[in-house]
């Protein structure tokens, strides 16, 4: 029996010395990867967020400090119950729905984008909130804009702290809010920021551009209380991608209607231009479903650039795409029964200058899908009773961005000017009575002629 207690003991000790082996090695491989990334090992990642009122400079690395200066400052407004939306696109990107996914996104940002709505937002509440971030040492930067009206408006906030403890790790972070405005209860709008000597008063945001706009997005709860990211992330990404806003020139437009006004009433061109608004709004809802993108071209585009409306005396929409991003799919929606637009024709091929013609509301649209050479980009066109084909020559690099047209939100070349200019010249101002659209465009070549044995795939009539 004793020999038997004693070989137990032996057994016990030895597992006892293997667990504090394995706890020794395992404690310090933990302890070497975490101090890489500075980030404690002897505090939870959720517990910080609940320790910020105790946070103590002297003994938190700098990279808690970063993390305790934005998680105070949502805190903050999720106390006096403003939702905060991330913006920043490397967050959102790397998906910062816990303070731990936040606290690592920020060891590299001097700079990170949130976003409140105007909505959430009520004067006595704001004087609220700017108190509260005071008494928590936030310097609070605001920037405002004002309308024609004289009306002002929050565009921008910006806070940095300021730490009056000199013993203090040293943070270079700034907080940028966006002030998100819901404009026609349609779409998101971003105002402007300060330019010149102005600008002095914060640092560059290099990760959106200002004013921007995009289109409404769902947001969805964190882990941190009082964030919110977006739903989707990967379509919040591709709208910020073009959403730097170009506002129509009231002023040129105001000069042009004045001039032309009498040339058609103004009952046919409100009853033409509400066609227009419903064709482009039923066909970006079938893009989106294929996810696709298009913007204006043509004289939809000249009529929101020259006159910030829809040109009266047109009979039909146009839009582009790029063919690198057609979805077969798109051409099946076009021809599903029940959609309120259907696809009418269908010229060239998609190797070949593809252009899709579709109807409905009681007007035309046209899609021309767009080719990128090393020198230049274009669409294609054909005249059916001869199958010539044409070219019509555009710049190399078309960027797009957003723009305003009948109260929606649509892309437009972020040159547009050049892009017009290549189909009308330089006299793009003058209305043109006479214009043809297989002669007139300076841009326009011809490009040979399909083969008869062709006919009946390159001139589709539906």
């Amino acid at each position: 029996m004793a020999r038997l207690l004693y070989k137990i003991n032996i057994a016990l000790l030895f597992l006892v010395i293997i667990a504090l082996c394995l706890q020794f090695k395992v404690g310090h491989f933990l302890t070497q990867i975490f101090t890489k990334l500075e980030i404690p090992t002897d505090i939870d990642s959720e517990e910080l967020l609940l320790k910020t009122e105790s946070y103590n400079a002297n003994t938190t690395t700098k990279f808690n400090a970063s993390a305790h200066f934005h998680l105070e400052f949502i805190s903050i407004c999720h106390i006096n119950k403003v939702p905060v939306i991330m913006l920043d696109p490397a967050l959102v990107q790397n998906n910062v729905t816990t303070s731990y996914n936040l606290r690592l996104g920020l060891f590299n940002s001097s700079l990170v984008s949130y976003g409140i709505k105007s909505d959430d937002l009520t004067q006595p509440l704001m004087d609220k909130l700017y108190h509260a971030l005071a008494v928590n040492n936030y310097n609070i930067t605001l920037l405002k804009g004002v309308d024609k009206k004289g009306e002002h408006y929050l565009y921008h906030v910006f806070l940095k702290t300021k730490v009056s403890n000199t013993t203090a790790p040293s943070i270079k972070q700034w907080i940028h809010i966006a002030i998100i405005h819901h404009r026609h209860g349609k779409y998101y709008w971003i105002g402007p920021l300060l330019e010149g000597n102005h600008a002095k008063k914060h640092p560059p945001v290099k990760s959106i551009s200002f004013p921007a706009a995009f289109d409404s997005f769902d947001v969805t709860t964190s882990d941190i209380p009082g964030l919110y990211v977006p739903s989707s992330p990967s379509k919040y990404l591709s709208n910020l991608k073009h959403s730097k806003f170009i506002p129509c020139n009231r002023t040129r437009a105001d000069e042009f209607n004045a001039a032309n006004s009498k040339q058609t009433s103004k009952h046919n061109a409100d009853t033409t231009a509400k066609k227009a608004q419903q064709i482009l709004q039923a066909t970006k809802a079938v893009f989106d479903e294929v996810g696709m993108k298009y913007w204006l071209v043509g004289g939809t585009l000249l009529g929101w650039y020259r006159q910030c409306g829809f040109i009266a005396h047109t009979t039909d929409v146009d839009v582009g795409a790029w063919i690198a991003d057609l979805n077969p799919e798109l051409e099946t929606l076009l021809k599903r029964k029940g959609q309120p637009i259907r696809l009418m024709y269908h010229f060239g091929k998609p190797e070949d200058g593809l252009e899709f013609a579709v109807q409905g509301f009681g007007i035309k649209m046209d899609i021309f899908f767009h080719y990128i050479e090393s020198n230049y980009t274009w669409v294609g066109g054909i005249r059916s009773w001869s199958l010539e084909k044409l070219r019509w020559l555009y710049p190399t690099n078309i960027t797009l961005c957003s723009a305003e047209l009948f109260e929606d939100l649509y892309l437009v070349p972020c040159d547009s000017q050049a892009y017009i200019e290549a189909d009308y010249g330089p006299n793009w101002m003058l209305p043109d009575d006479k214009w043809t659209w297989d002669r007139s465009a300076p841009n326009m070549v011809e490009a040979g002629k399909f083969a008869k044995s062709e006919r009946s795939k390159v001139v589709q009539i539906l």
